[in-house]
């Protein structure tokens, strides 16, 4: 029988905030500080601007003249959100990027401070890979 090694994805000290992750992912835009924040966002509540007019619709922002994104807060209690908001969790976000032809990407907003990480639409479809599979397996 041939050994198998499992590599699990880094957590997040439990001390450590969503907002922390995404400041210091934002600060130090090092891979290992953006691994940490992609792993503490697993299973987040997350929230997004609704569209005033119409509660179905979520609200983009322009990125630049070639990217738009929606924004997802990492606390309900961020005075950017207006009152009609709508909740969701971190993989269902990834999804929904996935589904929205108009939408490049998304923007992950520090409630405590103006830090944000941009996720693209190729980095979202890794990302759902990654936690479908929850643990990697290696074959010697």
């Amino acid at each position: 029988m041939e050994d198998e090694e499992y590599y699990d994805e880094p957590s997040p000290e439990a001390s450590e905030s969503v907002e922390d992750l995404v400041d210091r992912a934002a600060e130090t835009k090092k891979k290992q500080d953006i691994d940490k924040l992609f792993a503490g966002l697993a299973a987040s509540e997350l929230y997004l601007k609704m569209a005033p007019e119409d509660h179905e619709k979520i609200a983009v922002v322009k990125v630049n003249e070639s990217l738009t994104a929606f924004v997802l807060y990492t606390s309900q209690e961020d005075e950017r959100l207006t009152t009609t908001y709508g909740a969701t969790v971190w993989e269902s976000a990834l999804e929904m990027l996935l589904h929205l032809e108009a939408v490049g990407a998304i923007l992950i907003q520090s409630s405590s401070t103006d830090a944000y990480v941009c996720v693209t639409k190729e980095k979202a479809r890794a990302l759902l890979l990654v936690s479908q599979r929850k643990t990697l397996s290696v074959t010697y």
